[in-house]
C-alpha cells in the first residue's frame, strides 16, 4: 500500500508553526516561508482562514490531521509491561528499573487503541511485549493479545506480535497459548554456557543458562523453529562465531544479534569482531550449500543489511517516527532506550506524549523527523552512512552527550557489519 506523504519538518519550526496554530503569536500568515507552509497544510488538511489560526480554534480533528501531514504512520509499537525481571544482567541497558512498575490493563488497552487510530491505512504493524521480563506479566499479556486480535479498527491490518524473553517462566501451556495465537518467541541467549552466564545472572548471582536453555526443545516441539536474541559484548566478540555455532547446534533455526555498545570496545575487540562476522557468514553459507534454513540477523541493522537501503520505505532508526516505546505509565517514548533515559520525567525532550491523549510532544518528535539527515551530516563522507545511518540516536547521547555524534569505536562495528553484510547479506538472512 502507498505510504501518505509527509512532510519534513524541522523542530524549530514546528515551534514556530505551533505557536501560530495555538494563536500564541500574532505573525501575519501571509509574510513568510513558515505562513506558506501553514497555508499548504491548512489546504491539505481542509481548513480555511487564517483569522481562525491565530484565534487559536485549531481543535483537536485538525491536530490530529496535521500530525499525519508531518509523521508517518506508527506501524510498531513496544510495550514495556513491567520493569521488574527475574535476572540481573549486567549489560541490560534499562539501569533503573523499579520493581513495583508495571504497566496496568486499562493503559495497554489504549496502547492497542493509539497504534489503531495512528497506523492509518497501512495494512501491517507490530506489537513488541518487553520489559524487565514480560512473562511475569503473563495475563496481561494475554489480555492484550485477545484485545488486538477483536479490535474492530485493526480487523483489516495483519498485527505480528512477538515476546522477548529470558524463557525462565515459559511452560508447556503458555507456549501453546503463544502458538495458538501467533505471539513469536524470541529467546535470550548468549551462546555457549560459559558466555551466557557471564553476563546473565540472577539476583543471587547464580547463571541462568540452564534455566534458558532447557526450554528450547519445547519451543521447537510446539512452535515449529527457535528464534534467539543474542547479545554481544566486547568482551565476548572474540566468540561470535563459535557461540553462532554452538546455538545452531542446540536447536536454534535464526539468531538475532544485538551488540552492547556500552560495553568497552577497543580497536582490537573490534577487529575480533569483524574477523568473527566473516567466520560467521562463512558457516552459514556452507549451511545453506546443503540445504540448511538458518539465518543470521542484526537488530540495529535489519533494515539495511542486504546491502539495498533505498529500497526500504524508512532508513536508519525508526525510533519516534514509525516506532515508539510505550512505558509502563503509558508515556510514550521514541523507544526503550530513551525511557531509561528519560528516568520517566514528563518534561523530557524524548518524552512524546501518552496513550490515553495520544502524541502531545510533536516538537519533540519533529527532532526524531528531521534526526537522519543531522545523523548523516555528522557522518562527512563516510562510505557507508547509507547502511547505519549515523547509527543508534539513543547509544550516541549516552556515550557522547550528543544523539547526533557517534562514537568512533560504534562506527568501527558498524563498519564491520557493512562489510559482512554487502557481501553476505542475502546468505545471512536467507533472502
Amino acid at each position: 500500500m502507498t505510504m501518505p506523504e509527509t512532510m519534513q519538518l524541522d523542530h524549530r519550526l514546528w515551534a514556530r508553526l505551533e505557536k501560530i496554530l495555538t494563536g500564541l503569536t500574532d505573525a501575519p500568515v501571509d509574510e513568510s516561508e513558515l505562513d506558506q507552509l501553514t497555508r499548504r497544510i491548512m489546504k491539505r488538511i481542509g481548513i480555511q482562514g487564517s483569522k481562525n489560526l491565530v484565534a487559536g480554534r485549531f481543535d483537536e480533528l485538525g491536530y490530529r490531521a496535521l500530525n499525519r501531514m508531518l509523521f508517518p504512520p506508527v506501524s510498531h509499537v513496544e510495550l514495556m509491561v513491567t520493569e521488574n525481571c527475574n535476572l540481573a544482567c549486567d549489560y541490560c541497558f534499562v539501569r533503573k528499573k523499579r520493581a513495583c512498575a508495571k504497566m496496568s490493563i486499562g493503559t495497554a488497552l489504549e496502547a492497542v487503541d493509539f497504534l489503531e487510530s495512528h497506523s492509518y491505512e497501512i495494512d501491517t504493524a507490530s506489537i513488541t511485549f518487553a520489559g524487565g521480563e514480560p512473562t511475569l506479566e503473563l495475563p496481561l499479556v494475554r489480555t492484550v493479545v485477545d484485545y488486538t486480535r477483536r479490535h474492530p479498527g485493526l480487523s483489516g491490518k495483519t498485527i505480528k506480535m512477538s515476546l522477548t524473553t529470558n524463557g525462565l517462566l515459559l511452560g508447556e501451556r503458555s507456549l501453546s497459548w503463544m502458538k495458538e495465537n501467533d505471539l513469536m518467541v524470541l529467546l535470550s541467549l548468549d551462546g555457549t554456557p560459559d558466555v551466557h552466564n557471564f553476563h546473565r545472572k540472577d539476583q543471587e548471582g547464580r547463571g541462568s543458562f540452564e534455566r534458558s536453555c532447557h526450554k528450547i526443545s519445547l519451543i521447537k516441539r510446539i512452535h515449529g523453529s527457535v528464534n534467539v536474541r543474542m547479545t554481544i559484548t566486547a568482551g565476548q566478540a572474540c566468540k561470535l562465531s563459535n557461540n553462532i555455532i554452538y546455538l545452531h547446534g542446540i536447536g536454534a533455526d535464526r539468531v538475532v544479534i544485538g551488540v552492547a555498545s556500552e560495553t568497552d570496545w577497543t580497536p582490537d575487540s573490534i577487529l575480533h569482531f569483524s574477523n568473527e562476522l566473516e567466520k560467521t557468514a562463512r558457516y552459514v553459507e556452507s549451511l545453506r550449500s546443503i540445504g540448511c534454513d538458518f539465518t543470521v540477523s542484526f537488530l540495529q541493522h535489519e533494515g539495511a543489511q542486504t546491502g539495498n537501503p533505498e529500497n526500504e520505505p524508512e532508513r536508519g532508526c525508526r525510533a519516534g517516527r514509525s516506532s515508539v516505546t510505550v512505558a509502563t505509565d503509558g508515556a510514550i517514548y521514541p523507544c526503550s532506550r530513551f525511557t531509561d533515559i528519560a528516568g520517566g520525567d514528563d518534561s523530557s525532550p524524548f518524552n512524546l506524549g501518552n496513550v490515553k491523549t495520544g502524541f502531545s510532544g510533536n516538537r519533540n518528535r519533529c527532532i526524531f523527523n528531521t534526526l537522519e539527515s543531522e545523523l548523516e551530516q555528522g557522518c562527512g563522507d563516510c562510505g557507508i552512512k547509507e547502511f547505519c545511518a549515523g547509527g543508534c540516536p539513543a547509544v550516541n547521547l549516552d556515550l557522547t552527550g550528543n544523539r547526533t555524534k557517534c562514537v568512533p569505536l560504534i562506527c568501527g562495528i558498524n563498519k564491520a557489519c557493512e562489510s559482512v553484510f554487502r557481501r553476505y547479506g542475502k546468505i545471512l538472512t536467507g533472502e
